[in-house]
């Protein structure tokens, strides 16, 4: 069995002449195969439903496992992408060549185009939706749930998914629960459908309480921050660019992952991020620390685009999207690392990583037992406003103070994961 994934111990199993195949615990998809002839590295995931599985090379002095590790991610961020990947790395062939799909293999939007059809006309055993109505799932599913959920087949959806969503919602209770009630009639409308559509009996939004906002409480222990660390390497560069800025910030999720290139200060290293993108419609600065700054900077290099995180979709400009599928790898791989302690995780969003970064920062201390960073300054990195009068009067951008207390928490995580760790990406 090959515990640790290393050319030493490659070279040890082939030497022993072992055969089996051994799948990666932190690269999605990879795998390698032991057999008479030696061993072989392969990638093996769902693609449009159906289980594939693509040769990625011979090991050996041409390609080893540093080779196989980033086909694995060129082919995992294809996926995500929308790219039927057995076509372009392996040796299938196009969707529209392969004639009738089998039952029960619609994605989300197929099943949601199918659905609007059926409630637009009243067909099937659907009662016809007013045009209002209607018009206002449409309008729910294109800001809440497309961008996250689309791609996906209704029968791999799962309550990760779309607890992902509504987490992001606890905030705005009104659209919380209108997100829910429209989406757990689409699924049940899936259900019904389960012959075309593949849901099974139970919903994914089964146990959500749309009537109530569960408590954002969850943060990161310094043990979660570097089984979180290590589980970046399961996720394609761009994905795991984002979420290294997101803990290393604090600050929401689409204030990063919608960062547009003429918000890039390259003058003063800072982001500036017009008032119509921030929560509090206020224009935010922020002068942000080396390791983020770097991150940014080479993402700009690489490309054109007006985002700094841009889609991997070849026929748009657009920010990337599909966090769900993302974070419920990040967890996959997390539990994973948990498990060989003999430890679990509670369950967490991305909107988990601001939690953390406030807890943890508010409660560095030096060595005297002092606090290191003044709990306002760790308020205004996370763009809160200042209450009572004073935030009426004080417009103040504490552009030092910011820049002072990201730096001091990269140095933290950089402390907790190691340097090594830390300069791996």
């Amino acid at each position: 069995m090959l515990e640790t994934w290393n050319q030493q111990s490659i070279k040890g199993l082939l030497a022993k002449q072992y055969r089996g195949r051994e799948t990666c615990p932190v690269r999605k998809g990879l795998a390698i195969r032991f057999g008479a002839r030696g061993a072989v590295f392969e990638w093996q995931r769902r693609v449009n439903g159906t289980p594939r599985t693509i040769k990625l090379g011979t090991f050996g002095p041409d390609f080893g496992l540093a080779d196989a590790r980033a086909k694995a991610a060129e082919i995992n961020e294809d996926l995500a992408a929308g790219v039927d990947v057995y076509v372009k790395h392996g040796a299938g062939i196009a969707p529209e060549e392969t004639g009738r799909r089998k039952r029960g293999q619609m994605t989300c939007q197929e099943a949601w185009d199918a659905y609007i059809a059926e409630i637009s006309n009243g067909t099937g055993t659907t009662k016809a939706n007013a045009d209002s109505t209607k018009d206002d799932k449409e309008g729910y599913w294109r800001r809440y749930w497309k961008d996250e959920i689309a791609d996906m087949m209704v029968a791999d959806l799962t309550f990760e998914d779309v607890y992902e969503v509504t987490d992001n919602l606890s905030d705005r209770p009104s659209a919380r629960r209108n997100a829910i009630a429209y989406l757990s009639k689409f699924l049940k409308w899936c259900r019904t459908n389960r012959l075309k559509t593949g849901m099974g009996q139970t919903l994914p939004t089964d146990g959500i309480d749309r009537g109530s906002v569960t408590k954002r409480d969850r943060y990161f222990s310094h043990e979660e921050i570097r089984w979180f660390w290590t589980a970046l390497d399961d996720l394609t560069p761009v994905w795991r660019d984002y979420y290294i800025c997101v803990l290393l910030t604090g600050m929401r999720r689409t204030e990063i992952s919608e960062l547009r290139r003429a918000e890039v200060m390259r003058a003063d290293t800072c982001f500036d991020i017009a008032a119509e993108r921030m929560k509090g419609k206020t224009r935010f600065l922020a002068p942000v620390g080396h390791k983020t700054w770097k991150i940014v900077s080479e993402r700009l290099r690489r490309h054109n685009s007006e985002f700094v995180f841009r889609s991997a979709h070849r026929l748009k400009d657009a920010p990337i999207s599909g966090y769900s599928y993302v974070v419920k790898k990040l967890r996959e791989t997390m539990a994973a690392l948990a498990a060989k302690q003999g430890k679990t995780i509670e369950p967490w969003s991305t909107h988990s990583l601001r939690h953390t970064f406030s807890t943890l920062a508010n409660g560095l201390r030096d060595e005297d037992e002092r606090a290191l960073l003044d709990p306002g300054t760790v308020e205004q990195c996370m763009a809160h406003k200042i209450p009572g009068i004073a935030g009426v009067y004080n417009h103040n951008q504490y552009f030092a103070d910011k820049r002072r207390a990201w730096r001091i928490w990269e140095d933290e995580v950089r402390r907790i994961v190691g340097d090594e760790m830390f300069e791996r990406y």
